[in-house]
């Protein structure tokens, strides 16, 4: 076998191995979001796909640059009918705020059980300064996570949750921790984003036909 064929070989080897592991990512490969709030940090927002993590909040603060005067604007030619048309496309977001509502919904069963919370932790540190007030407002907020996490778990698959809500009755302090982290399966989400503009589409044809 001459050197030009073990090369080929080679070669085709790699791209096999590369295009495997691709097939691999995609299809138990997860995105996730990142989010977190503490008093010394403030909120923190990333986002990771294929491993690698890109920080969207806070942003790097760019050097301003000296802005440039600005120069009046061309007057723009009328638009031709062909234009017209295209520019008055119906959007897929109805006007109505009924409309909202029903296509939310219809999106919300398509996206079902599709996520999965990887974490939630939420520390909290409560105190009104009132004793009674803040064994009832510590009340209220145990009713408002169960619930939550009930609503939750129909839609979104839960990882345990860590949630402590400390009551301060003696002094008046608010403080709260929080770590957040929400994935879904990559491939999964290119699925789920065709389902969902369809799922948009077929609203707004129904909704069309209905006026």
């Amino acid at each position: 076998m001459d050197v030009l064929a073990v090369t080929g070989l080679v070669l085709l080897g790699i791209l096999a191995a590369a295009l495997l592991f691709i097939m691999i990512v995609v299809l138990f490969g997860w995105a996730k979001v990142y989010f977190s709030y503490s008093e010394g940090e403030g909120v923190k927002i990333a986002a990771s796909v294929f491993g690698v993590k890109i920080t969207l909040y806070p942003r790097k603060k760019k050097d301003k640059k000296e802005k440039k005067p600005k120069e009046k604007p061309e007057e723009k030619p009328e638009k031709t009918p062909k234009e017209e048309k295209k520019s008055k496309k119906p959007s897929l977001i109805p006007e109505t705020t009924g409309g909202k509502i029903r296509l939310f919904f219809e999106i919300l069963e398509v996206i079902k059980l599709r996520f999965r919370l990887f974490v939630f932790r939420l520390y909290l540190l409560y105190g009104t300064g009132d004793a009674a007030k803040t064994a009832t407002d510590i009340g209220k907020m145990h009713a408002a996570v169960a619930s939550f996490f009930a609503l939750a778990s129909n839609a979104v698959k839960v990882d345990p949750v860590d949630v402590v809500i400390t009551p301060n009755f003696i002094d008046s302090s608010k403080k709260a921790e929080t770590e957040i982290v929400l994935g879904l399966k990559i491939l999964s989400a290119v699925i789920t984003a065709l389902r969902v503009y369809k799922t948009a589409v077929k609203f707004r044809k129904k909704e069309s036909e209905e006026k």
